[in-house]
């Protein structure tokens, strides 16, 4: 399989969701004539595209009436005006809208949302990355991402882009098992009146998470989540740094499973828990380093299940209840240490 050249580009601002692919050239190659016949190799010759500045790496992005939209190019013909891919189009169709390069416009387009899905690579060597360039709405259903391993980033280190889910649903559903998904400088946003499914990640399988300057919440205090995360069924590990969950109107993280590292986060203004309950069958590890547990209306950290946990170097302040709450009914089987806290 062929490596991708870069991150799949987004641009809610100057992006082309009918002529880019958002990987290859910066003046994207597109037509409204492509063909495919049930192989790898697509037909552009109907519209004599110039394609001496496409490369394997690149991404292919065609309007097929119906299954795969996107694939990684594996090698290019400019002479006979066709690309060999590393996927089959399953249709034989012709006058197909396509493109290469450029930028893509919305990840609310149903194009775009076959990247999180059935498009997608389902390994983490073939993960592909989804970098934003300015901020995203979501008007619709969330994105499910159930076929792959996913990256999204800003496309500036330090600088979050905001995703807004204007439905009371979640914005992120991940709901298939092994699967690695990453957030990077992202805010998670939702602007809808009603929050009772207004999630910014939702678990609904055994997926690695993985968050690093991030925000869950609305700083504002206007477009708030019912939770940053929440775990509805499945299980998996949760790496997050300098992660803050704030101003959720429930819980900021809702039962994570059994591992969760947190290092430098904040979990504030929460309208329950800062962080409710560890769900685990198994015997797990829960580590918290430099973080804030602060302005909750109940408590900062509420435990209630067996289980070993790490507070280091980290402040509860200004909680409802308790900064740290231990609710569990068996402690022979656990492990609690807090070093250096207040």
């Amino acid at each position: 399989m062929t490596a991708l050249n870069s991150a799949i580009t987004f641009n809610a601002g100057s992006g082309s969701d009918t002529a880019a692919s958002g990987v290859g050239p910066a003046t994207a190659v597109s037509g409204t004539g492509a063909s495919t016949n049930n192989t790898t190799t697509v037909d552009l010759s109907a519209d004599t595209p110039d394609l001496s500045g496409v490369s394997a790496g690149d991404m292919l992005w065609i309007d097929a009436s119906s299954g795969r939209q996107w694939s990684v190019i594996a090698s290019v013909d400019d002479g006979a005006d066709t690309v060999t891919c590393d996927d089959t189009f399953t249709n034989t169709e012709s006058s197909r809208n396509w493109g290469i390069g450029g930028k893509r416009a919305s990840l609310d387009h149903a194009s775009n949302r076959r990247i999180f899905t059935d498009d997608a690579k389902a390994t983490v060597s073939q993960q592909w990355t989804i970098e934003l360039e300015d901020d995203q709405t979501l008007t619709s259903t969330t994105l499910a991402c159930s076929a792959a391993d996913i990256k999204v980033r800003s496309n500036t280190v330090g600088t979050t882009r905001v995703i807004t889910q204007s439905a009371n649903t979640s914005n992120f559903d991940l709901n298939t098992g092994g699967l690695t998904f990453i957030l990077q400088d992202i805010t998670l946003k939702n602007s809808n009146g009603t929050k009772t499914a207004a999630r910014g990640i939702d678990f609904g399988a055994a997926v690695h998470l993985m968050l690093f300057r991030c925000v869950l919440g609305d700083t504002a205090n206007t477009n708030n989540l019912l939770h940053g995360i929440a775990r509805t069924s499945g299980n998996g590990p949760t790496l997050m740094i300098d992660t803050t969950i704030i101003n959720c109107t429930d819980s900021g993280y809702y039962r994570p499973f059994q591992n969760l590292t947190c290092v430098r986060c904040a979990f504030l203004d929460n309208g329950q828990h800062g962080l409710e309950g560890i769900v685990s069958t198994t015997y797990g590890m829960f580590s918290f380093t430099d973080c804030v547990f602060a302005d909750n209306t109940l408590s900062g950290f509420f435990m209630d299940t067996e289980g070993a946990y790490l507070f280091k170097n980290c402040t509860f302040d200004g909680n409802g209840n308790s900064g740290l709450e231990d609710s569990r009914s068996n402690t022979a089987d656990s492990l609690l240490c807090v070093e250096n806290c207040i």
